[in-house]
């Protein structure tokens, strides 16, 4: 399992371009030759998710793939240019670098063959436009059908659609004193069902509660036997 934690510094850097890499580090190492290890189909996937996030974006994959060292790397056009205009990773955002490793994560070849069976990031929101929260999403829910995907957020703009499934959805709240953690409760699941207010209105108001079950009850010691 790979909990993802990724550092800025990291995601930047190149590495070192080796056979054995393909896989990326928790703390966003390796991205670029993870990048180059990604068949053509995947690597396209990721540039459709970031060009919906990152709008001019055309291509994503990695610099020089027979170089000692390699990175990641980015095309960029916009209107009128009749070239696209090529970014490696120093020069990139932090929203944009950190969209790209988590969809590299998503999307990477461990995952998707099995060898990683869960991918957990907390706020994958971080950094970026929250009018990108769609495509977010939308990545997020696609990489779970080869990969069970735990994410963490609090970030309503993420949930701001009325095709989020309810049932993938765990509430934290605290209830005196106590961090419960549940499925919606059936209050807020009845409210988003007729329509009244849609499950991000519901977190921004704090609204959005979990099923709170009692406390187990220690079982009954028997008698003792004479």
């Amino acid at each position: 399992m790979f909990f993802y934690s990724p550092d800025l510094s990291s995601l930047r850097a190149a590495r070192p371009n080796m056979p054995t890499a393909g896989t990326l580090k928790e703390d966003g190492s390796d991205l670029g030759p993870a990048l180059a290890a990604l068949g053509e189909q995947q690597r396209e996937r990721i540039s459709q998710y970031l060009g919906a996030i990152v709008p001019g974006v055309v291509e994503v994959g990695p610099t020089d793939p027979s170089a000692d060292y390699i990175a990641a790397r980015i095309s960029f056009a916009t209107d009128g240019d009749t070239e696209p205009h090529v970014f490696r990773a120093e020069s990139m955002s932090e929203g944009t670098i950190r969209a790209i490793g988590l969809l590299t994560a998503l999307f990477q070849h461990d995952a998707r063959d099995g060898w990683i069976p869960l991918i957990a990031v907390e706020e994958p929101e971080l950094a970026l436009h929250p009018l990108a929260a769609g495509a977010l999403y939308d990545a997020l829910t696609e990489a779970s059908e080869h990969v069970q995907v735990l994410a963490t957020t609090q970030s309503a703009e993420l949930f701001d659609r009325k095709e989020a499934d309810l049932s993938a959805i765990r509430v934290v709240a605290a209830e005196h004193g106590v961090t419960v953690i549940g499925e919606v409760d059936p209050v807020s699941r009845s409210i988003v069902a007729d329509g009244l207010a849609t499950t991000a209105e519901l977190l921004r108001s704090d609204q959005l509660r979990p099923v709170v079950k009692p406390p187990a009850q220690p079982d009954e010691q028997p008698e003792d036997e004479e």
